[in-house]
């Protein structure tokens, strides 16, 4: 193999083979070879079909040793033989490192690093392996912890919004052979988006010189989001150096992932440390019938974060289809940056941890009733995220609860804030009734559905769903904020006309709405559609927007001059 990092080169590599869903033992790592001054840990994992997913069976090595090792690099390469010219597909490859005697590495988060690789088998472009090089001083692996390299990807027909079914993965003609894993015996392509990769790991001892790694993901998990052409910036996850010395920033690792494949997708990252932005970048653009290859090499950055300051990674999407640049197209995607910085010491406390966040429900939330906690987390915008943990422990990917729960007091979480969860008799889902005496607020978050809320305040009797004509509304007509900036949540109805719709807004003190009237009306080309609110919080104006998507595009609506 290629010696790819500059500082250390080993001249005698031992190599280690592992295979598909088979953990590979060090043996004790170089024990067996007392010439060896490195490890070559190399794979070809096979995938097998997991619903319309391909998902490799991981290949992990196990530090059985009393000494710490590091990752110094990584190359990847996924096999895209068996891909016809007019399909296209999404592949994550991930990196982790947790205690050996942790059963899934799958809860998200937990991750060192990952990368995503856009591939389209029409496109002319050549993809080579990946090279990931960690720096001179590379992730530890300590004592008694495994390496776990994985990958997943998803294969996507030529038509929109029409990827491979699990019936047409499996029978993809490509050579089949059976591959034993711990659920029993599958059956897949040995090749079919395979992942060969080999990653190189040496003794701490001979780069004591070089400090390690440690990582922190933004967001803090894996989630979805669907941004609004009017957001001024999408969620993230901001850290806060809790050291009493300086903390080093030596790189960026980036990870976006179209989840609307077929969606063209523009993307701006900017680092801010403080109040001082000191990086920005637009990562390579995705176009569904172009190669847009791994990340490449982790993303150079030198910075500093000061004791008690923090940094935060902002991003946006601009997304649309590839023939119209100019038509906004609402299509979820998945941004991470794992942020690269320099331990300060060989403690297990880590120097960066997250702020503005937290989980609810001291993280035993269980909102399905299936005897298994669940993720859900409140972050700084006042958003709300759920996902449903599965019986063997894993996590998938977060969706938002309910939005912009925040207003210009900020959020609700304060320590005066009661949260009270309870179990819904008739539905078997969990709610919460949130009350602040302080701050004279009363109101619940109702189950829409397991993992999805939406708001009602502790006294509706004043200003009912319907009006006084009579008409009947759905939970999609409206949407709650804080629409005339007085610190309480208001709600905005869209009443459905015959060749317009009318809009009546409703003011919140708190507890209850006040009263509700009319404060104008929306008509155009799309109004025989029944469009969906959404409210819109501006950080900058500290309040909230409403905007409604339509067949016609999304149209935001400012209401200060109505109300």
């Amino acid at each position: 193999a290629d010696v790819v990092n500059s500082v250390y080169e080993p001249t005698n590599p031992r190599i280690v083979q592992g295979f598909p869903a088979t953990p590979i033992i060090g043996d004790g790592f170089l024990a067996d070879d007392p010439t060896a001054d490195a490890i070559l840990f190399t794979a070809r994992s096979s995938k097998f079909p997991n619903g319309p997913i391909l998902s490799t069976g991981s290949s992990m090595l196990f530090n059985t040793e009393k000494d710490e090792y590091r990752l110094l690099w990584l190359r990847a390469d996924i096999n895209h033989t068996a891909i016809h010219a007019d399909e296209g597909v999404e592949s994550d490859v991930c990196v982790t490192v947790v205690p050996q005697s942790t059963q899934n590495s799958v809860s998200s988060g937990e991750e060192l690093f990952c990368t995503h690789e856009h591939y389209y088998g029409g496109d002319d472009k050549s993809v080579g392996p990946s090279l990931f090089d960690f720096g001179p001083g590379g992730f530890p692996l300590g004592p008694n912890t495994k390496l776990d390299i994985a990958s997943v990807s998803k294969i996507y027909g030529a038509a929109r919004f029409s990827p491979l079914t699990e019936n047409m993965v499996r029978s993809r003609d490509a050579p089949a052979e059976p591959v034993m894993m711990p659920f029993g015996e599958v059956t897949t392509s040995l090749n079919l988006l395979a992942l060969n990769f080999e990653a190189l790991i040496v003794p701490s001892d001979v780069i004591k010189d070089h400090v390690g790694l440690r990582s922190v993901r933004s967001p803090l998990r894996d989630r979805s989001v669907v941004p609004l052409p009017y957001s001024e910036v999408m969620p993230f996850t901001e850290f806060k150096n809790v050291k009493p010395e300086p903390v080093t920033i030596v790189g960026l690792g980036i990870f976006r992932s179209m989840l609307g494949h077929y969606v063209a997708g523009d993307t701006l990252i900017r680092v801010i440390i403080g109040d001082k932005e000191v990086h920005r970048l637009c990562p390579v653009s995705h176009r569904p019938n172009e190669v847009s290859a791994s990340f490449d090499a982790v993303v150079p950055l030198s910075a500093t974060v000061p004791t008690g300051s923090t940094i935060r990674v902002e991003h946006n999407l601009t997304a649309h289809w590839p023939e119209t640049p100019r038509v906004y197209k609402p299509t979820p995607y998945d941004l991470a940056v794992y942020i690269l910085y320099e331990r300060s010491d060989v403690s297990s406390d880590a120097a960066m941890v997250p702020t503005g966040e937290e989980q609810l429900g001291n993280g035993q939330l269980d909102l399905n009733n299936d005897g298994f906690p669940d993720y859900v987390d409140y972050d700084k915008f006042g958003n709300i995220w759920a996902d449903l943990t599965s019986p063997d422990g894993a996590h998938d990917t977060q969706h938002t609860a309910i939005t912009t729960l925040i207003t210009k007091k900020g959020k609700f979480n304060t320590p005066a804030t009661e949260w009270t969860w309870t179990r819904n008799v008739e539905t078997d889902l969990m709610e919460a009734r949130i009350r602040n005496e302080h701050e004279n607020w009363c109101f619940y978050l109702r189950s829409r559905t397991e993992s999805s809320f939406f708001f009602e305040y502790c006294d509706e009797s004043t200003v009912p769903y319907k009006t006084l004509l009579g008409s009947t509304t759905k939970l999609a007509d409206y949407c709650v904020g804080d629409f005339d900036g007085d610190g309480f949540m208001d709600r905005l109805r869209m009443e459905r006309g015959v060749i317009r719709h009318s809009l009546y807004f409703a003011s919140g003190d708190g507890s209850r709405y006040v009263s509700e009237r009319k404060v104008g009306i929306v008509k155009g080309k799309c109004i025989y559609e029944q469009p969906k609110l959404e409210a819109v919080y501006k950080p900058s104006a500290q309040r909230h927007v409403f905007g409604y998507f339509s067949r016609c595009g999304f149209f935001e609506v400012d209401l200060r001059n109505l109300i």
